[in-house]
């Protein structure tokens, strides 16, 4: 884990404060070396998490902080993990890195609680730099962000919006993550102002609605509930 230590023990700040207070029992799909789970219990001690994480190292650090951990290949486990079932899922930029994103979903949701929480935090493929990076012919893959050469799956917020539907979710909330100009993970910043005047003037063109934080968005963090609006 030592060249990729970083990553897996950088905490989610955004994500921990999307998430519901009071959760008793929480699935932490991806949960790296425990991080989220270990801040989120010291607000909440009373809250009970079990992380699958594919990574035996990160595994075997996330032990130290959850109260189950399971190491493995989460889109080949057919068994629910210890400690469900859970009153809520937590995906922390992992569900884009699946090979079926939709059929791991779909498991576990079963594991779920009747009227459980998914928590999300999602790259966002509609985001300015990626669109200048396609006119410009490039798609160059990084080790981290938006271009991790790692990610097998894309989303806009609206295409992610409808996989959580057709899995039988319902959206409650779903929150823009815009970065500060020059974040580094992002390229060409110096092009930001004239790429989204740019965008703006091709929505208006092809009489598409204009919402610059769409395509200002880096990721975005969306909760929703298994089943049905009341």
């Amino acid at each position: 884990m030592a060249e990729a230590g970083q990553y897996f023990t950088r905490l989610n700040r955004p994500l921990l404060a999307f998430l519901p207070p009071g959760l008793g029992s929480v699935l932490d799909v991806g949960c790296a070396a425990g991080v989220l789970g270990r801040a989120y219990k010291a607000a909440n001690p009373g809250s009970r998490w079990t992380g699958i994480e594919i990574d035996p190292e990160a595994a075997a650090v996330a032990r130290e902080a959850l109260d189950h951990v399971v190491a493995g290949d989460v889109e080949s486990m057919a068994d629910a993990p210890p400690g469900g079932p859970f009153d809520a899922l937590v995906y922390a930029d992992t569900l884009e890195h699946f090979r079926d994103p939709a059929a791991t979903l779909a498991r576990h949701l079963g594991w779920l609680k009747p009227g459980g929480s998914v928590c999300v935090s999602i790259p966002n493929i509609q985001h300015w730099s990626a669109i200048l990076s396609l006119l410009a012919g490039r798609w160059d893959y990084r080790d981290e962000g938006l271009f991790d050469r790692t990610h097998l799956r894309f989303f806009t917020l609206a295409t992610f919006v409808e996989f959580l539907r057709d899995a039988g979710c319902t959206v409650e909330r779903a929150e823009p993550l815009i970065p500060r100009p020059g974040a580094p993970l992002i390229p060409r910043w110096d092009r930001h102002e004239a790429m989204m005047a740019e965008i703006r003037r091709l929505c208006d063109a092809f009489d598409l609605a204009f919402d610059a934080r769409r395509f200002l968005a880096y990721q975005y963090l969306v909760r929703a509930r298994f089943g049905d609006a009341p």
